[in-house]
C-alpha cells in the first residue's frame, strides 16, 4: 500500500512515521512526501528510517511542482495532508 503525505517537509510529519513504526499489522509499503523544503524533507527522511527501524518501507519524496504531485500520487492508495502553505503565486491546474 502506498501512502502519501502532502506536506511532507513538516515536521510534526515525524509524528506519522512514529505511529506507523508501532502499528503492528501496517501494510505501508510506500511512503511519498511531498513538501516544498528538500533541506526538512531530507530531515524528516532520516527521521522516518529511524523510527521504521528497518521495516521494509520505501521512502521517497516530491517538491510542490505539478511534475511532483502528478509522481507523488501516481498509485496512492491514501492521501494524508499535513497543514500546508501554498503561496498563493503557486496554482497548479491540470492534475
Amino acid at each position: 500500500m502506498k501512502v502519501t503525505i502532502i506536506g511532507g517537509s513538516a515536521y510534526s510529519t515525524a509524528t506519522l512515521f512514529s505511529y506507523l513504526a508501532n502499528y503492528p499489522n501496517s501494510r505501508v509499503s510506500e511512503i511519498s512526501l511531498l513538501g516544498r523544503n528538500t533541506d526538512s524533507l531530507a530531515s524528516i527522511i532520516r527521521v522516518a528510517r529511524i523510527l521504521l527501524r528497518g521495516k521494509p518501507t520505501r521512502i521517497t519524496h516530491e517538491i510542490f511542482s505539478e511534475k511532483g504531485i502528478k509522481k507523488s500520487l501516481y498509485k496512492t492508495d491514501i492521501v494524508i495532508t499535513v497543514p500546508v502553505k501554498i503561496p498563493r503565486n503557486k496554482i497548479f491546474t491540470g492534475v
